[in-house]
C-alpha cells in the first residue's frame, strides 16, 4: 500500500493537453520593461498548485525562463508530488539530477528516469558546488529543534553539522563549498551564523545583543563570495512604519556595509543568486493578508530592474532555485 501510494504520488506522465497556468492580473506598480539579460542554459523551477485540481495541497513544478518566458511544466512533464504542503528541493550543478523531499520522504531522480528513496523527510535542500553533498536541516525531535546536516548525494553519510536547543534554519553553502551560513535564534531572535561544512569553528555574523536591530533570514553567498544577500527586518521601527520592515540586503561576507536593495510593503523567501552573480531571485507576496499570494521576480543585484516572472493574482508560486538546462 505504501509503495502504492508513493509511485502514485511521484508518477511522471508526458505533458499532452495540460492546463498551462495563465498569467491572471498585472501586479500593480510592476512593469516589465527591458528583459534582464541571461543565459539560455538557465531556468528557475519552482512550486505551485497542480492545475489538475485535486486535494488543497497538491502541487507541481514548473520552470520559466529568467525573462518571463517559456512557463512550463518542469522537463515538460507533470509532477504531482504530495499532498502536503511542503516540499523543498534542488538539483546537481549539471542540472540533470532533481532532489526532492517530501511527506514520504527524499527522493533522488535523474531526468529521464524514475525517482529513487535515498532518506526521510528533511527541508531546505541544496546541493554542494561540487555535486558530492546535501545540505538540509531536519526536526531531531526536541520542541523547536531543528538542526542542519549534510550528507552524500545518496543519503548516506550523514554529518550533523549543528546540535542546538533551539531552531537553526535555512542553511546556504559558500561558493567553495567550505562553509555554510544559516540562521539561527539562540536569543529568541534571528541572527546570522557562519560554520565549517564539518560543525567546526561555528561564528556569529551578525550582531549579537540582547536588544537587536535587525531580524535576519535566508542568506546567501554571492557565486564570487564577496557578498551576502538576506532578507532583514527592521525591529528598531516605529508602529506605523513596520509593515516596511522586511526588505532584501546585500552586505560584505564580513558583516558590514549592508545595503538595502528593495521597499514597499511585502514579505520575501526563497532568495537566490543567479548563476553569474548578476541577479537575485525571489518570491514574494504582498503584506496584506488577503492579498498574500507569492510570485517570482528577478532584480539585479544593486535593486535595478525588478521584473515579476508569474505574475498570477490568485495563486502562490513558491521556493524557486535557478537549474542548468543544458545537456
Amino acid at each position: 500500500m505504501k509503495r502504492f501510494a508513493v509511485n502514485i504520488t511521484l508518477a511522471f506522465s508526458l505533458l499532452a493537453g495540460g492546463l498551462l497556468l495563465q498569467a491572471k492580473a498585472h501586479q500593480k506598480g510592476i512593469v516589465r520593461r527591458d528583459p534582464l539579460p541571461y543565459s539560455e542554459d538557465w531556468r528557475l523551477a519552482f512550486r505551485t498548485p497542480d492545475p489538475r485540481g485535486g486535494p488543497p495541497f497538491n502541487h507541481t513544478l514548473r520552470s520559466v525562463k529568467p525573462d518571463g518566458t517559456e512557463n512550463d511544466f518542469l522537463w515538460g512533464m507533470r509532477a504531482p508530488l504530495s499532498t502536503s504542503n511542503t516540499i523543498s528541493f534542488t538539483f546537481t550543478p549539471n542540472g540533470q539530477t532533481f532532489i526532492y523531499s517530501i511527506s514520504e520522504g527524499t527522493y533522488t531522480q535523474e531526468r529521464g528516469r524514475e525517482p529513487r528513496r535515498i532518506m526521510g523527510t528533511v527541508d531546505r535542500l541544496s546541493v554542494s558546488p561540487d555535486g558530492r553533498k546535501l545540505l538540509y536541516t531536519k526536526d531531531v525531535g526536541r520542541a523547536g529543534g531543528i538542526d542542519i546536516f549534510t550528507s552524500d548525494l545518496d543519503g548516506t553519510g550523514e554529518v550533523r553539522v549543528t546540535n542546538d536547543p533551539k531552531n537553526d534554519v535555512n542553511p546556504s553553502w559558500s561558493p567553495d563549498g567550505k562553509k555554510i551560513i544559516f540562521t539561527s535564534d539562540p536569543l529568541g531572535w534571528h541572527g546570522l551564523v557562519v560554520i565549517n561544512a564539518d560543525g567546526s569553528g561555528r561564528r556569529r555574523l551578525t550582531e549579537d545583543v540582547a536588544v537587536p536591530r535587525m531580524r535576519y533570514d535566508g542568506a546567501v553567498w554571492s557565486p564570487d563570495g564577496r557578498r551576502i544577500a538576506f532578507v532583514g527586518t527592521a525591529l528598531d521601527l516605529p508602529p506605523e512604519a513596520r509593515p516596511h520592515a522586511e526588505q532584501i540586503y546585500v552586505m560584505n561576507v564580513d558583516g558590514t556595509g549592508q545595503i538595502k536593495l528593495t521597499s514597499g510593503d511585502f514579505l520575501y523567501n526563497s532568495l537566490r543568486w543567479s548563476p553569474n552573480g548578476a541577479q537575485l531571485s525571489f518570491c514574494r507576496r504582498n503584506y496584506t493578508p488577503s492579498t498574500s499570494y507569492d510570485d517570482i521576480f528577478v532584480m539585479e543585484s544593486d535593486g535595478r530592474r525588478l521584473t515579476n516572472l508569474t505574475n498570477t493574482s490568485d495563486i502562490s508560486e513558491t521556493r524557486a532555485c535557478w537549474f542548468l538546462t543544458r545537456r
